[in-house]
């Protein structure tokens, strides 16, 4: 009923209700893309290069502490990633070597 009644009151021209009913269908944008230019990521140094340029772009004022918590945020998930991935990668090494010394015929040194 309520709402009924706040469209009616935007229908009449009560600016009020009409901001309401505005701000339900387009609710207003609470962030916007970032223009700061990063080093390319793709291995770990490219990560330990953006952030320092992170905190350089705060420094200088090129960057709010928010934005720069949003980036800071998306490298460490890139150095995640990285970090997974060699994790990855070691363990098969692993699982392969403990595989061909279990197999028949591998050789054991006493």
């Amino acid at each position: 009923m309520l709402v009924r009644k706040v469209i009616e009151a935007a229908k009449d021209g009560d600016m009020t209700a009409a901001k309401l009913c505005l701000d339900r269908l387009l609710p207003p944008i609470k962030s916007r893309p970032i223009r700061f230019e990063l080093p390319e990521l793709r291995t770990t140094s490219d990560a330990l290069a953006a952030l320092a340029a992170i905190a350089e772009g705060v420094t200088t004022g090129q960057l709010l502490p928010e934005e720069a918590e949003a980036l800071t945020a998306t490298v460490s998930t890139f150095i995640k990633a990285i970090e997974v991935a060699t994790f990855e990668e070691r363990l098969t090494a692993l699982e392969k070597a403990a595989e061909a010394s279990t197999s028949p015929g591998a050789r054991y040194d006493a």
